[in-house]
């Protein structure tokens, strides 16, 4: 179902979140409508000469919802978020990183709040981490947790090659990479802020699209 508002935005279901929908402009709209319709021609040049593969293999191909541009070649999608090695025969021998949670080309769903804003935990006594797969973080009030959006798209971050650091590298602290704790720190090229890299050595290695500022085509 699509439903129109005054202003001329245009509210379409969002893959993966059952319930939830997902705001677009007018124009992220035709992009939308097109591919539901198959119309190759409309579509992202990408999109269009990938189109019916897609809906004949069941795949999925993940969208910036401010251009329309595709950001991901086609994903499989996976049924729950793997479980992250933790031999560290597994690491990359120069980086020390951490193999990818998802391997390349697929997707999870992560139902786990993830990211910021962190609050502080409850019981300080017995902590958690502070967010799926991460490590125990105290701050100068005490441990916290994610209170950040549930639902973003984990994947290998491998698999958006033409996703670009913010300028300044904003939200990209970090020793061997961005923690990924500050925020959305990659952008589709179109400028867009779209995802998040978590990629330091001491967590696990993952890229989290934004599961508003991106959308999915699927069959």
């Amino acid at each position: 179902m699509i439903t129109s508002s005054l202003d001329g935005n245009v509210q379409v279901p969002h893959v993966g979140r059952p319930h939830t929908f997902i705001t677009l402009t007018s124009s992220e709209a035709h992009t939308y409508r097109s591919c539901k319709a198959h119309h190759a021609e409309h579509v992202h040049p990408y999109l269009a000469e990938h189109l019916n593969e897609y809906a004949e293999r069941g795949m999925t191909v993940f969208l910036c919802s401010k251009c329309g541009t595709a950001i991901t070649p086609e994903l499989a999608g996976l049924a729950a978020v793997p479980d992250p090695s933790d031999d560290e025969h597994d690491r990359d021998k120069e980086t020390h990183r951490a193999p990818s949670t998802v391997p390349r080309g697929h997707y999870a769903i992560d139902p786990e709040p993830w990211g910021p804003p962190y609050v502080v935990q409850d019981d300080q006594e017995d902590p958690k981490p502070a967010q799926s797969r991460g490590p125990l973080v105290c701050r100068e009030e005490g441990f916290v947790i994610s209170a950040g959006v549930p639902g973003t798209v984990l994947m290998h971050p491998e698999d958006a090659p033409d996703l670009q650091p913010l300028p300044n590298w904003e939200n990209s602290t970090g020793c061997c990479g961005p923690t990924g704790d500050e925020g959305l720190n990659r952008a589709c090229p179109c400028g867009a802020p779209v995802a998040t890299l978590a990629a330091d050595y001491f967590e696990p290695y993952e890229l989290h699209l934004d599961p508003v500022r991106t959308y999915a085509f699927s069959q």
